[in-house]
């Protein structure tokens, strides 16, 4: 029988968390992968205050990352060093480089234009939910969404809301738990050279 256990985030499993994300993206080879994943972690654990983990057999399948606005984002110290990984950017090409800027700049305007007019209805959010594609099917998903709503309900949290693509995720997720879409938005990103259109969307959770 499969072993899974679902615990707080610690500094050692930043590397697969950054894995696991690369998965999602579809991203390179980790090599070329590690500094871009690296800053894009960065941004998001700036604001956090709740990170689990979810572990199959021992080891780090899943993570779910969120934010109480009235917390202090503690995990911002498991930021790893920002200068290496900008140094690191350098060795790729110009194209690469600026792919991925581009790419980043427009998720995050994207994602601001969502919420911009709802955020403030909020007391949480979201920031990262992601599970290995090799582990789906196991339910750790749910496990992990569990595990933060019982904490955001432990912090009077009586609604939060997350922003999601269909790069990060699939929608069908967050309808089978029971949230309510509340915005959307398509834009056109350049991904591996071609234009792809990304359709982004907000949801709402109220919790009971």
């Amino acid at each position: 029988m499969d072993a899974v256990v679902i615990r707080d985030v610690v500094q050692t499993d930043m590397s697969a968390i950054k894995r696991i994300i690369g998965k999602t993206w579809g991203a390179g080879s980790e090599e070329e992968s590690v500094a871009p994943l690296g800053l894009y972690l960065n941004q998001i654990l700036y604001q956090t205050t709740f990170g689990r983990v979810a572990e199959l057999n021992g080891e780090v399948v899943g993570v779910i990352l969120g934010e109480v606005k009235t917390e202090r984002p503690v995990y911002r110290m498991m930021q790893e060093d920002g200068m290496v990984h900008t140094l690191a950017m350098f060795k790729s090409s110009v194209e690469e480089r600026q792919g991925f800027h581009d790419f980043i700049t427009t998720t995050n305007e994207n994602y601001k234009q969502l919420v911009a007019d709802y955020k403030d209805e909020y007391q949480g959010v979201v920031t990262l939910l992601a599970v290995d594609a090799d582990a789906r099917g196991l339910n750790l998903g749910r496990k992990l969404w569990d595990s933060l709503v019982a904490h955001f309900k432990c912090h009077d949290v009586k609604k939060f809301y997350l922003s999601t693509d269909d790069i990060m995720s699939s929608f069908g997720f967050y309808d089978r738990v029971g949230c309510v879409k509340k915005n959307e938005h398509t834009i056109t990103v350049e991904m591996e050279g071609e234009q792809v259109e990304v359709n982004s969307l907000m949801y709402e959770y109220e919790i009971e």
